[in-house]
C-alpha cells in the first residue's frame, strides 16, 4: 500500500484474532497439550519428529526476532504492543487447535 501524509497504512488481518482470555503462558500450556494429544492419538502425525520439531521452533524463534527487532528499531510497535500481539496469537493457536476437534475437546 502507498504511504498517506500520516503515515504509512497496516492492512488489518484478514482473520480477527480471538482472545480466550487466557495469559499467553496458558494459552501455550494449552497449545502443547493439543499437539501432544494429537500426536499420540496418530503415531503419523505430520511432523512430529524431533529433529523436524526442533527446526521449525529454531526458524520460527529467528524469524520472530529478526522481524521484532526491526519494526521496534524503527519505531512501528512497542514492547508492550507486542507482547499483547504475542499473547492474543496464541490464544488464537489454541483455538484453532480446540476447533480442529470440534470445540469438543479443551486443551485449557
Amino acid at each position: 500500500m502507498a504511504p498517506n501524509k500520516k503515515g504509512p497504512q497496516i492492512p488489518k488481518a484478514s482473520i480477527p484474532l480471538r482472545d480466550l482470555g487466557l495469559t499467553y503462558e496458558e494459552a501455550l500450556h494449552g497449545i502443547q497439550t493439543a499437539v501432544k494429544y494429537a500426536m499420540e492419538a496418530d503415531p503419523n502425525y505430520h511432523g512430529s519428529e524431533p529433529k523436524h520439531l526442533r527446526v521449525g521452533i529454531d526458524s520460527q524463534k529467528a524469524e520472530m526476532l529478526g522481524l521484532v527487532m526491526l519494526l521496534m528499531s524503527k519505531g512501528i510497535i512497542t514492547n508492550d504492543e507486542y507482547i499483547e500481539a504475542m499473547r492474543l496469537a496464541a490464544n488464537q493457536e489454541l483455538a484453532v487447535r480446540e476447533d480442529e476437534y470440534g470445540n469438543i475437546i479443551h486443551f485449557r
